[in-house]
């Protein structure tokens, strides 16, 4: 890996020295959650979001999502698993070392790639039925990040959840579309 293949005009090719991925990604990393500071999240009313959303932070292949004091990985990308360990760095580098991290690969999307992923990757059958409860604009939710759909929540949906709510008020509603909630 060369620096340049990192330049979007952001970046200067001098500003990350040839293969330190650990370097590009804690540098993305502080940018995403300078952004998502300037978003306000977290905030007292919302303690799960999307610190990392694959390409819109220039990280393709890589979702972080925040539960509370639970820093939940998806990977769905070879060269995400290939630099793993770097992630991991950067990611208690900059977010902080006292929150539980959970790693979820996208074993479809990693196999196209050629990744067999290895046996210590499973997630352990106790720690399915674990749950954690979150919160989003007040709303608690109780969800599994440790099994079922890529990081267990769909923070990426937060406006819409919102929206629902906001033109539903006083009204019984099913929502046969839910994941989780």
């Amino acid at each position: 890996l060369k620096s340049e293949n990192y330049s979007d005009g952001k970046d200067s090719p001098d500003k990350f020295p040839a293969k330190d991925i650990g370097a590009i990604v804690s540098e993305r990393l502080r940018s995403a959650t300078s952004l998502r500071k300037v978003l306000n999240l977290p905030n007292h009313r919302t303690n799960a979001y999307r610190l990392i959303n694959g390409e819109g932070d220039r990280l393709s292949g890589l979702v972080v999502d925040i539960f509370g004091e639970l820093i939940c990985v998806s990977s769905s990308a070879l060269w995400v698993e290939i630099h793993r360990n770097a992630i991991e760095k950067s990611l208690r580098d900059v977010v902080g070392n006292e929150r539980e991290l959970v790693w979820r690969l996208s074993d479809g999307r990693l196999q196209q790639d050629g990744w067999k992923s290895p046996e210590e990757n499973k997630v352990e059958p106790s720690s399915q039925t674990k749950s954690i409860e979150i919160m989003e604009n007040g709303v608690k939710y109780k969800i599994k990040p440790y099994v079922g759909q890529k990081t267990g929540f769909y923070c990426d949906q937060r406006d819409n959840r919102e929206f629902v709510r906001n033109i539903s008020r006083g009204k019984n509603v099913l929502d046969l579309f839910c994941y989780s909630g």
